[in-house]
C-alpha cells in the first residue's frame, strides 16, 4: 500500500477501498453462486463510475502540473 501511495498518490490509492465491495460482490456471484439483483448491478455501476471520475480528476490535475513544469 505504501508503494501505491508513493507512486499514485494518496487520493488515487484510496479509490481501491471503494472498488473492494464491487470485487467482493462479483466473487460472491462467481464462487458462491449468489444472485446479483438489480440493486447490486446498479451499485456496481455506480462504484465503477465514481471510481473512474475520482481518478480522472486526479489525472487532469497531474497533467496540468506537468505542463507548468515543462
Amino acid at each position: 500500500m505504501f508503494y501505491l501511495v508513493g507512486h499514485a498518490g494518496a487520493s488515487r490509492a484510496a479509490v481501491i477501498t471503494y472498488i473492494n465491495p464491487a470485487v467482493a460482490a462479483l466473487l460472491g456471484v462467481w464462487l458462491l453462486h449468489e444472485r446479483l439483483g438489480l440493486g447490486g448491478i446498479l451499485a456496481f455501476v455506480l462504484i465503477l463510475l465514481g471510481s473512474w471520475l475520482a481518478t480522472r480528476a486526479s489525472l487532469a490535475q497531474h497533467g496540468r502540473a506537468g505542463e507548468a513544469i515543462a
